[in-house]
């Protein structure tokens, strides 16, 4: 029985990431590369985070990790990006201004890696907020510039 065969029969089989741990395919979309899943949260210098892929059948390899360490060591660059486009969405909801450091209302949750590097590379950012804490704030980044923000609660 090939791997194919055993996602379309049972539960993905789950393999051992040597940085991202046990990871496994959550789904393939029609059309697409698989949507793979961290099982367990990944320790960073800003906390714990939850790492999803779009990748193919083996799983994460070398762009994802790559491009995960890029985000890592720019984190708070990106997050001070996309603070004038957080603020505004997140101000109207909360009623109250958003503050000037970004990291004083926002928690990382975790990131999604398209494994993409140079123009063009695509990546999500997932954020909590602090004073509401049902909200998934998802930013998406385009040639590292946030192009769009999400609020899901």
């Amino acid at each position: 029985m090939g791997w194919f065969d055993w996602l379309r029969k049972g539960p993905a089989p789950v393999l051992d990431h040597p940085i991202f741990g046990k990871v496994r395919a959550a789904h393939r979309p029609a059309s697409g590369p698989w949507l793979w899943e961290t099982l367990d949260f990944v320790q960073t210098p800003r906390g714990r985070a939850d790492v999803g892929f779009a990748a193919g059948e083996g799983g994460p390899g070398p762009e994802h990790e790559r491009q995960w360490q890029h985000i890592v060591d720019q984190l708070d660059q990106f997050t001070r990006q996309a603070a004038p486009m957080i603020g505004p969405e997140l101000a109207a909801f909360l009623e109250k201004p958003f503050p000037d450091d970004p990291w004083e209302e926002l928690e990382w949750e975790g990131v999604h890696l398209a494994g993409e590097q140079g123009p063009g590379a695509r990546f999500e950012i997932s954020y909590a907020s602090k004073s509401w804490p049902d909200a998934m704030i998802t930013v998406c980044f385009e040639d590292e510039q946030p192009t769009l923000v999400r609020i899901d609660d």
